[in-house]
């Protein structure tokens, strides 16, 4: 796909671009509310589900606007769209946020996704949701992700105990002990029975139990579920492990505007979950330190790095993948990842593709 048009829209997002080697800078104004325009098209528009999820976010944590960017291929009537609209806040410990949408004009592929990575003074969970179109062949709907990503291996991957007891089967080495450990922490402060019942809600064969926003529009566990990502490169046993945590949501929702509804209802349930989590992080952190510990924020820090850098990767590859393949579109994705993702601290360390010289 060629690519005729590209829309800065603000300075900062020259900074995103590839070989650039301008200094990242953020507007730094307030931002209490965020809205974009809505991408006309006859099918159900998907690309600007978590506009309002954004904006509850931006609101409560008072974080500033990051700047956004747009790619436009092709031409207005006939191309396709991508726009990365980000925020940040350090006194939030909100390292970034950010929304993205991919709107393809004939309505054969859209996506929408939210992502919020929170800094390593405190370990709550980062928050991300996605929700993309299922193909035609696959029975067509409407396919979300939503997750609570642990911020250290809690071993959510290890085998489970045979008697049903424990959970998990029982620890057996120094790593799986520390796993366990961390399991109990999150589940203390995150992961707690209505989280898990909450999630288990969602989907129509829900037996038992409260019927969720999901189940309530027949959702269904999704066709598609997306692989399982590791942390895959460490200097430390912690800072591995799976991305996924135990609240992952993975649905089918019909392909109507119920469905979309329900998919902004999700994100928006989830997101103020996670506005809770943060607000009980800072009630207990007055002072401005490390609510998690010194050498347990270095070490968050340290996979916080690889997560998003894996993230910013896996998110360039299904752009490219939408946008049709081929090296404009490998371009375009890069670029819209790139702004998606944020700066990315250890780059200097590794470029991961992102045509960014090393400072």
């Amino acid at each position: 796909m060629r690519i005729c048009r590209l829309l800065l829209l603000s300075s900062c997002a020259e900074s995103f671009l590839p070989r650039s080697s301008k200094p990242y800078r953020l507007s730094r104004h307030p931002i209490h509310s965020t809205s974009t325009s809505t991408i006309q098209g006859s099918a159900v528009d998907i690309s600007t589900v978590f506009d309002p999820v954004l904006e509850l976010i931006a609101s409560e944590l008072k974080l500033f606007d990051a700047g956004s960017f747009d790619w436009l291929g092709g031409t207005e009537d006939d191309g396709v769209m991508g726009r990365a609209t980000s925020f940040e806040g350090m006194e939030a410990n909100v390292a970034w946020c950010s929304t993205l949408g991919l709107r393809i004009r004939d309505g054969t592929d859209h996506l929408a996704s939210l992502v919020c990575w929170v800094g390593p003074k405190t370990d709550v969970p980062h928050f991300a949701v996605r929700l993309t179109r299922g193909s035609a062949a696959g029975g067509g709907g409407l396919d979300l992700y939503l997750d609570f990503l642990p911020r250290l291996d809690a071993g959510y991957d290890r085998p489970r105990d045979p008697n049903g007891v424990l959970g998990y089967a029982a620890p057996a080495s120094r790593e799986e002990f520390a796993q366990a450990s961390a399991r109990a922490d999150y589940a203390a402060s995150y992961f707690t029975p209505d989280a898990l019942a909450w999630t288990a809600s969602q989907t129509v064969d829900a037996m038992g139990g409260p019927v969720g926003t999901g189940a309530r529009v027949g959702a269904v566990p999704s066709p598609n579920p997306e692989p399982r990502e590791r942390v895959a490169i460490s200097h430390h046993g912690a800072c591995t492990g799976l991305l996924n945590g135990p609240l992952l949501l993975e649905l089918r929702l019909p392909e109507t505007a119920v469905g979309l509804d329900a998919a902004r209802g999700l994100a928006l349930e989830g997101a103020q979950r996670w506005l809770r989590w943060m607000a009980k992080a800072r009630g207990t952190n007055q002072a401005g330190e490390s609510q998690a510990g010194w050498l347990r924020s270095r070490m968050i820090y340290s996979r916080d790095c690889e997560v998003r850098a894996q993230a910013y990767e896996a998110t360039a590859r299904r752009l490219s993948k939408a946008l049709g393949g081929g090296s404009d579109s490998e371009a375009a994705a890069k670029a819209l990842a790139a702004a998606d993702a944020g700066p990315l601290d250890m780059v200097g360390h590794n470029t991961l593709g992102l045509g960014r010289e090393d400072s």
